[in-house]
Formats: structure tokens, C-alpha cells, sequence
């Protein structure tokens, strides 16, 4: 104890250190731009009091309705000293106006849902398969260059939002065009598949096709979200000969369109009419993924029964289909500024029963369905590719029928 100056409490307390007040102040965060350090020049002053780029409301005002993203490099806000880019972000030497009018362009050919806030220079976008994404321009330096274009991921798959993160950025410099994607042949076409049936236990194809409805409709009979999300995307690859063999998806679509007794048709009506809800209450966006996902189905199984030609005549005999499928499809149509990726499902859903169906288009002409496709079109040729291409052949059989 001596040896080591212990045992007194005098000698104890001697060894004690000094205790000095500490503060921990915030020091802002360094982050690497792509270009490298110090590419990015931002002020110093004033710009930690600028608290309107970090305000969250739920309103989203300035929304353009023109083609272009009309953004100016004046009115860019700079980088804020304190706020981390994210990695998913490039600066850009050109100007303002044009870097919005590449990706307001590259925006529309990809047929992604977007609400432009021209004030804040924010893009808020919803893709087909309901990755959400926003995209934000500031000024780099006090002269407005570079132009800064961040895009940040809030939900969704994120394989497929890194592929619409990299045309967006890619096109905001200029670079390569958006490549369509070649559609895939039928699964059951595959040379690995080969020989598959062999080894597989012996069941005919109404077996298959029933086994999978019963499983889909144990998922949606539950009350957890997330099961019923499942069970509607397996209805919709049950309903696309891509993902199932071509007589699975005929069968399956026939239960779907033309089956009253096992209740699924009604049950993806009721999905169809459920509204968005809040961010904020739901930040997974279930009750949008169950609409998206009904109109997708409708959508698969039109498009089979039409092709088969049994769907003519159900639109004949069924009251169903006439008094609540039809309204529900215009309804939507009618709604495609706000529900665009929607509208265009169901437009899909119209161009087969148009095109083999003269009731559906007795009702469409009643209904004021021209005014309605007309006006869908019209919003897509400004914002989305495939809803001008699919609401133009629902208006063509329209006017193709009513001309004399």
C-alpha cells in the first residue's frame, strides 16, 4: 500500500487528478463529394439560420403542370455548411433550367410518377413498382455552379431504385438514353426447365391454378398488412404467363374476372378504393401497395381473358362487371393526377375490354369515358410514357366505334 502512495486519505485524495468543465460543441460533418474536396464552395455565413430547407410539412406546393421542371439557377438554395450529401448525388456544370429539363424528360420516358415543388426545387417521385424517391437540386457555390442534384431513397426495393437512381443522375449530365427493357419470354419457355414436369409430381393444370387462388385468398382473409401485400403479388404473377406458365395465368384470370362463388374479384374492388394515407401515418404505404396491386391484377386478367375471347361474352351476361368494375376503372382514369401509376393500370384494364367488348364501350360513352381518357392522355404525354401510350388506344377504340 505505501508503495503505491495508498492507504491515507490524504495521500489518496493528492493523487486525484483535476477535474476541468468540458464542452462538446458540434463540429460539422465532412463528407467527400464526387468531385473531391472543396469542389463544392459553401458559404459560411448566414447559411445555418436558413432553417426552410430543413422544414417537413406534409403540404407539397408549387407543383409544375408543364413539361419541363422550370427551375432557375438564381433561386437554387446553396448546400447548408451542416447537411451530409448523400452518396446518391452529382454536381453538374451547367445550368439550372437545363439540368431540370434532362430529368424532368428522363422522368417521363421512364413512367415514373412525379409532383415537381418548383419553389424548392424538390421532385417527388413513385415508381410502377412503388419506390419512393425524392430529388432535390441546390446552388454548389454563391455563383449557382456546379448545379448539386441529390436524390434520396424514402421506400421501396432498393436494387430497383438504384437502377432509377443512376438514369436520373446519368441523364442529368447528359449522358446515355433510357433503354426500354426487352420483355422476357414465358417462364415455362426456359431450356433449364426442361424436363421438370417429369420429376414433378402429376397434377393437372386446374389443380395448379386453384391451389394457388385457395393460397391467395388465405393471405388476404388475414388481418396482418404484410400478408395480404404477399398474397396480391403472388395473384399478379399467377395472372402473367412471364412468371407462370400461359395456362396457369388463362385459368387463373378466368377465376379472377369471371367467379363470383370464391370472392376475389370483390375483395380486390374493395383494394381499389382505399385512399392514400399521410406519410407520416403510413410510412410503408400498405394501403397504396394493396391498390396498386389490385389494378395490376385486373389488369393481368383483362388482358388474358381478352385474349382468349371468353371475356366478350362475360361482359354480356355479368352485372358485375358492367355495374362496378367499369365505374371503378373510369374513377381512376378520372384521378390520374393524383393516382397516375394507377390510372395507367387501368387504362391497360380498358384497352382489353374496349377492344373486344361493345358494352364496356357503350358505358365509357355514357360515362363521359372519351372526356376522362382524353384528359389521362394528355397528362401523359407531359409526365408518363406508357399511360399517354395505353389511355391513346383506349380513346382510338372509342372513336373507332363511334365514327359511322
Amino acid at each position: 500500500m505505501k508503495a503505491f502512495n495508498q492507504g491515507t486519505e490524504s495521500e489518496a485524495q493528492s493523487d486525484e487528478p483535476t477535474m476541468r468543465a468540458v464542452k462538446l460543441g458540434g463540429l460539422p460533418i465532412l463528407q467527400k463529394p464526387v468531385g473531391g474536396f472543396g469542389s463544392i464552395q459553401r458559404p459560411t455565413v448566414g447559411l445555418a439560420r436558413n432553417k426552410t430547407s430543413f422544414t417537413v410539412t406534409n403540404e407539397w406546393t408549387g407543383v409544375a403542370n408543364s413539361k419541363v421542371w422550370d427551375v432557375k439557377g438564381e433561386e437554387l438554395e446553396p448546400v447548408p455548411v451542416d447537411y451530409p450529401l448523400e452518396r446518391t448525388h452529382r454536381e453538374i456544370e451547367c445550368e439550372a433550367s437545363e439540368v431540370a429539363g434532362r430529368i424532368s424528360d428522363v422522368l417521363r420516358k421512364l413512367s415514373i410518377e412525379t409532383q415537381y415543388n418548383v419553389e424548392k426545387a424538390k421532385a417527388k417521385c413513385k415508381t410502377s413498382d412503388l419506390v419512393k424517391f425524392r430529388i432535390r437540386l441546390y446552388a454548389g457555390g454563391e455563383s449557382g455552379h456546379p448545379v448539386v442534384v441529390e436524390v434520396q431513397k424514402r421506400s421501396g426495393s432498393s436494387s430497383s431504385f438504384i437502377r432509377s437512381c443512376r438514369a436520373v443522375l446519368n441523364a442529368a449530365e447528359g449522358k446515355q438514353a433510357v433503354r426500354v427493357a426487352k420483355k422476357l419470354p414465358p417462364i415455362g419457355a426456359m431450356k433449364c426447365l426442361a424436363g421438370v414436369d417429369d420429376v414433378l409430381p402429376k397434377s393437372t393444370p386446374q389443380m395448379d391454378a386453384q391451389a394457388g387462388v385457395d393460397k391467395v385468398m388465405e393471405l388476404l382473409n388475414t388481418k396482418q398488412h404484410d400478408s395480404v401485400v404477399l398474397g396480391l403479388q403472388n395473384l399478379r404473377c399467377l395472372t402473367d404467363d412471364v412468371t407462370t406458365s400461359p395456362t396457369t395465368a388463362i385459368l387463373v384470370s378466368k377465376m379472377v374476372v369471371m367467379e363470383a362463388s370464391n370472392g376475389v374479384r370483390e375483395m380486390l374492388l374493395r383494394f381499389t378504393e382505399l385512399e392514400d394515407a399521410d406519410e407520416q401515418d403510413d410510412p410503408t404505404g400498405m394501403a397504396a401497395q394493396k391498390r396498386h396491386l389490385s389494378f395490376g391484377v385486373f389488369a393481368n386478367a383483362l388482358e388474358k381473358c381478352s385474349k382468349d375471347g371468353s371475356l366478350s361474352a362475360a361482359m354480356e351476361q355479368d352485372e358485375w362487371l358492367q355495374s362496378m368494375l367499369i365505374p371503378t376503372l373510369l374513377n381512376c382514369v378520372k384521378n390520374v393526377q393524383r393516382q397516375t401509376n394507377d390510372a395507367y393500370c387501368a387504362c391497360l384494364s380498358l384497352v382489353s375490354l374496349t377492344s373486344c367488348s361493345e358494352v364496356t364501350i357503350r358505358l365509357l360513352m355514357h360515362s363521359s369515358g372519351i372526356e376522362a381518357l382524353q384528359a389521362a392522355q394528355a397528362h401523359g404525354e407531359q409526365f408518363h410514357d406508357l399511360l399517354s401510350a395505353s389511355a391513346g388506344k383506349c380513346v382510338n377504340n372509342l372513336l373507332n366505334q363511334a365514327s359511322p
